[in-house]
């Protein structure tokens, strides 16, 4: 009896797996017939031509402002152009025949950790014929990039073609690239740091591997001696960021740059007196705070006493303000266009004189970031009233994260309200208050209405957050 009971068990789940075989039979096979039926279907995207999906791959790339972080990497599969190639077959041979995509090499050595950098280099160049735009940051001598023979080689081949170059490394690493030769006939741009507390370069060193740079118009210095690169084209110059410098040095570099017409410094604070500066050229000065690599800030305007700059048209003061200082370098009357006062980031507030310096700016742009509202309400009240007040103004933006936002935006409409009716005095066409604390509950509801009245005029405005 018990061995007809094992029989009849058996026999029962022979026949339910052969009856579940045939269900998963008859499913592979629907899934095949699926399957040749997915595969032929046309996705919309790959209909497009080429040259249409070679455009909106372009505009995958990263923003200018994506690149200007010193950490990108563009060498990364999470991000184009190199997850452009893993997608589809015919993504990829869009992708590899796209020159443009190629072009921009920025990478961040030490966090990539590329043992196999001249391989990546030499692959990424040999997909464009465009100029090259190249970041490197990092040491490559203390990095783990393989063979540095081979990653030197693979640069000096393609040097020629370099439009950009970027160096964010360490003193050794410059010092091994001037035991070198490469051929930078085509570099427009050209920037340069050192790397962190290892950045020590020696009173009477220089290198000289950028000598011959015929086309050089751009540079960025970060912390380094201008002695260290005695022998950049600075007379044909034309644009000039240097960070992290004593005012003795910016005001050197000035004298060695005849023909530049766009400056940006970082300067340590100076209690000393210098002889004025006069630079006949210059349109467009910009001076920022930052900080070294030892942990000093470089944020001083007090270069402006000592500079006369008959040409200049914009003044951008991204560092700490000094009411006397720019009220005495407006005195001389340069013939600024656009005017930026101040950062939202810095406190205190910036504390401005109306003085009549000022008041007689011909200005067509006025940015203030963080200004006192001890500055503020006679501003308001003078520009509502007096056409002669700043009569060139087109544009007035203000930055304020202050508790007082709300008086501003209060003071803000009604001047311009009144400023309107006022003849002699150019139209403001745009106006922007940006505040990161900004709530609809700041704006009341006469000052709103007297918005929408303006930027139903054609007015371009904006009330709100960052």
């Amino acid at each position: 009896m018990f061995n007809d009971t094992l029989r009849t068990q058996f026999a029962e789940l022979s026949l339910a797996a052969s009856q579940q075989q045939l269900i998963l039979d008859d499913m592979l096979a629907r899934l095949h017939i699926l399957r040749g039926q997915l595969d032929s279907i046309v996705y919309p995207v790959l209909t497009l031509p080429p040259e249409i999906s070679t455009e909106i791959f372009l505009q995958c790339l990263p923003t200018e402002c994506e690149l200007e972080d010193p950490c990108w990497d563009i060498v990364d599969t999470r991000s184009p152009p190199l997850l452009l190639t893993h997608i589809c077959g015919a993504w990829r041979r869009i992708a590899l025949s796209t020159s443009a995509l190629w072009a921009t090499f920025y990478i961040d050595i030490d966090s990539l950790n590329l043992v196999h950098l001249s391989e990546v280099a030499e692959t990424w160049f040999g997909r464009t014929r465009n100029a090259l735009s190249v970041r490197i940051r990092g040491s490559l001598q203390t990095s783990q990039v393989g063979d540095l023979a081979s990653v030197v080689e693979v640069f000096q081949n393609h040097s020629p073609r370099m439009h950009f170059l970027e160096l964010h490394a360490d003193i050794d690493d410059l010092r091994w690239m001037d035991s070198h030769s490469y051929d930078f006939a085509t570099l427009r741009q050209l920037r340069i740091g050192l790397m962190g507390y290892r950045a020590i370069v020696q009173a009477d060193e220089s290198i000289h591997v950028f000598d011959h740079i015929p086309l050089l118009h751009e540079v960025l210095l970060h912390e380094i001696p201008f002695s260290f690169l005695p022998c950049l084209p600075w007379q044909r110059l034309f644009k000039f960021t240097g960070e992290i410098y004593s005012m003795p040095e910016c005001l050197q570099v000035l004298r060695l740059m005849p023909n530049l017409a766009e400056c940006s410094f970082a300067v340590f604070e100076d209690p000393a007196n210098y002889e004025v500066l006069a630079h006949p050229n210059l349109q467009c000065l910009t001076l920022f705070a930052s900080t070294s690599n030892l942990g000093r800030v470089a944020s001083s305007t007090r270069i402006l006493l000592f500079l006369s700059l008959p040409a200049l048209l914009t003044l951008e003061t991204r560092a700490s303000v000094d009411e006397v200082v720019l009220d005495s370098f407006l005195r001389c009357r340069p013939p600024l266009v656009k005017l930026s006062i101040g950062s939202q980031h810095l406190a205190p507030p910036a504390r401005l004189r109306l003085s009549q310096a000022f008041q007689a700016l011909q200005l067509v742009k006025l940015e203030l970031a963080n200004p006192a509202l001890q500055f503020l309400s006679p501003f308001f009240e003078l520009f509502g009233r007096d056409a002669a007040f700043l009569p060139q103004l087109q544009a007035l933006s203000i930055g304020s994260n202050a508790a007082f936002l709300g008086d501003i935006i209060h003071g803000s409409a009604t001047a311009i309200t009144a400023r309107m009716n006022l003849v002699g005095c150019a139209r403001l066409q745009s106006f922007h208050i940006f505040s990161s604390n900004y709530t609809e509950s700041m704006v009341a509801e006469e000052d709103m209405q007297i918005f929408r009245s303006l930027k139903a005029s054609g007015t371009e405005l904006y009330v709100g957050p960052n």
